[in-house]
């Protein structure tokens, strides 16, 4: 087993995790798979998404509210519609018609944070690929580790009159 996968609640690393066991993919069944991937996208606003990813939050979300199984088939059907698949909004807009929008907005929570649900009762689904991280992926790295070294934040302040061009030559 790797470390935070345990059965029990302590996992082999030492660490203290609340487990959670997801339903099957079956549990889903309201929510066909194809229908919750394009809602997926509409909303998000990205087509690239990881089909294992919309799998594992499609189980997480009816997992934590039962309902969520005809909320999600619901936002399937409004996304077969050409003109609701036009943009977010417009997928949003009619989501909030049939007063299905904190569905919706549920869905797009779990994609950018890469996880359901909030504090202690949070299930992770994942972290290096959760979109809040791709915005700024061209000038940030997904901070699993740190990459300053331990402690960075304890070093001296640099001296703001040093050169942004290196030291200065001995001349």
């Amino acid at each position: 087993m790797r470390c935070g996968m345990a059965s029990s609640s302590r996992a082999p690393c030492g660490w203290m995790w609340k487990t959670r066991t997801l339903p099957p993919a079956s549990a889903v069944k309201a929510a066909p798979r194809m229908g919750f991937f394009l809602v997926s996208q509409v909303l998000t606003g990205y087509d690239d998404l990881d089909p294992l990813i919309a799998g594992r939050i499609a189980q997480a979300l009816v997992a934590r509210q039962p309902t969520m199984a005809a909320s999600l088939a619901n936002l399937s059907k409004l996304a077969a519609v050409p003109a609701n698949r036009e943009s977010a909004e417009a997928l949003l807009a009619a989501a909030r018609q049939i007063n299905e929008a904190d569905a919706a907005l549920a869905l797009v929570a779990a994609w950018f944070k890469g996880t359901v649900g909030h504090g202690q009762d949070a299930v992770l689904i994942t972290y290096k690929d959760a979109l809040m991280y791709r915005p700024a992926s061209d000038g940030l790295i997904v901070p699993t580790y740190c990459g300053n070294g331990p402690l960075w934040w304890t070093a001296a302040i640099p001296d703001a009159s040093a050169s942004i061009y290196g030291p200065r030559s001995a001349a």
